[in-house]
Formats: C-alpha cells, sequence, structure tokens
C-alpha cells in the first residue's frame, strides 16, 4: 500500500494592478552588470484561467485546470529538493494567482509561530514569492505566507528595502493531513 504524503496547501493571490506584471517575460535581461553579458531568466506561461479561484486554502482542480504547474524543483547548490511543492500560475484581466501544494511528510514539525500581519514570518516554514517588475534582480516586491495564511509583504528599491510597503493581496493556507 502506497504511503499517503501529507500536504500543507497555501494559496497566495497577488493583485499585480500597480505592476502591470503577468507573465514572466521570456526574454534576456542583464543581471551581472558587465556589458554584454547576459543570463536567461527562468520563464513560465500565465495563461488566463477560466474563472476567478476562491481563495481558501484549497487547489480547486476545476478553478485551477487551465494554469501553468510548476514543479521539479532543485536546491541553491542543485541537487533536487528533498520534498517538492507544486505551484500553480494564472491570471484573469486584474490579478496574479498563484498557488501553492507543499509536500510535507513530517507536520509535526512545521514551524508556525507568526500569526500577525508583517511579522518575522520568514522564520516559520513559509513560501516567499519575489516579483521582479524591473528583471533586474535589484528591485523587488516579496510576497511571503506561512501554512496558516499569515503575511508579509515589501519592496526593495535599489538600496532599501521597505517592509512598510503593503501591496493589495490575500492569502490563505490549509494544512491536510
Amino acid at each position: 500500500m502506497q504511503k499517503r504524503k501529507n500536504v500543507f496547501r497555501l494559496l497566495g493571490i497577488a493583485i499585480i494592478l500597480l505592476f502591470g506584471c503577468w507573465t514572466v517575460s521570456k526574454t534576456d535581461a542583464s543581471s551581472s552588470g558587465k556589458t554584454g553579458e547576459k543570463e536567461k531568466f527562468p520563464a513560465v506561461f500565465c495563461p488566463s484561467l477560466s474563472s476567478e479561484p476562491t481563495i481558501d486554502g484549497r487547489i480547486k482542480e476545476n478553478e485551477w485546470q487551465n494554469a501553468s504547474k510548476v514543479s521539479n524543483f532543485i536546491r541553491l547548490d542543485g541537487g533536487t529538493a528533498k520534498e517538492q511543492t507544486d505551484v500553480f500560475v494564472g491570471r484573469d484581466k486584474n490579478n496574479l494567482y498563484i498557488a501553492f501544494r507543499c509536500y510535507e511528510p513530517r507536520l509535526k514539525d512545521l514551524k508556525i509561530s507568526c500569526t500577525e500581519h508583517n511579522g518575522n514570518i520568514w522564520q516559520d516554514d513559509d513560501i516567499e514569492v519575489f516579483i521582479d517588475t524591473n528583471m533586474d534582480r535589484i528591485t523587488y516586491f516579496q510576497f511571503i505566507s506561512n501554512p496558516i495564511g499569515a503575511k508579509f509583504e515589501g519592496a526593495k528599491f535599489k538600496t532599501r528595502f521597505e517592509s512598510s510597503w503593503n501591496g493589495p493581496w490575500s492569502a490563505k493556507g490549509l494544512i491536510n493531513e
């Protein structure tokens, strides 16, 4: 009998009207600052969803069937991630939608302590989304949420990080055994 994997699902919605950004560009962008040297950014097609997904922590197949799925993540050192995550990306006319299904066999070991908005959520088990609208790997908008849906957002503008920047977005988490 196959063991059932424990899953915590975190459904985040980032309303990106201010950024005018719905897809990751498939063009090259300079990130090293060296003249003539270009680095490719990973690209994910961001299709239009047939309806707005419900933001309740569940990933309902009928709401996400048109979304792009990203999986097979690797660690920063290039090795295969021990526990995988599935990410679903889609949009409508005004919003970017991102859903995460994080596989975790040791749910009792999840670190979840932050419950307040803009608290030290990065110390918890969390998901983080960086949106680099300038594609310069210097300026970005950052969104973090933990399995219970606590949120943090901020923006980095050139040399300073603004944790007081509050973007319009919603997140809900759901822990399934």
